[in-house]
């Protein structure tokens, strides 16, 4: 029922090669996270400035996805033995994929260096590039 355009978008891929020639479309990065695309479309719209809302790469208080959402529930028990600094410099847990979207992450916001990345929470990982949202921030 969108009454707005309908836009598309590939990731950049070979997969989607056969596609994107027989029906070109825009292009996002994507690296295993919904976070990836959308980080690039805010990008490639000509935000200066990102800020990550939820971007936590961890499992905040045993939890995969944040409490009270369709998908959240209590991790396993060997959901402690991966793990990443939080942004007080604290061990939380998380998981292998996390950890490799998260270095993703990382990777894509050194290639924008005119773009401001600001991490909301200093409950999940610490994201390098970013600097925080500080109480009374706008």
């Amino acid at each position: 029922l969108w009454p707005g355009p309908r836009l598309a978008a590939y990731a950049d891929h070979p997969a989607y090669q056969k596609i994107s020639d027989e029906y070109p479309k825009g292009v996002l990065f994507s690296s295993g996270s919904v976070l990836h695309p959308a980080v690039d479309l805010v990008v490639q719209m000509g935000a200066g400035r990102v800020v990550l809302c939820g971007a936590d790469f961890a499992y905040i208080g045993g939890l995969t996805h944040v409490s009270g959402s369709a998908h959240s529930r209590v991790c396993g028990d060997d959901a402690s033995r991966h793990w990443v600094l939080n942004g007080r410099g604290e061990r939380v847990a998380s998981a292998p994929n996390l950890r490799g979207f998260l270095r993703d992450l990382e990777d894509y916001i050194a290639r924008w260096p005119r773009v401001e990345f600001i991490n909301a929470s200093r409950e999940g990982a610490s994201i390098e590039g970013t600097t925080y949202l500080e109480q009374g921030d706008g």
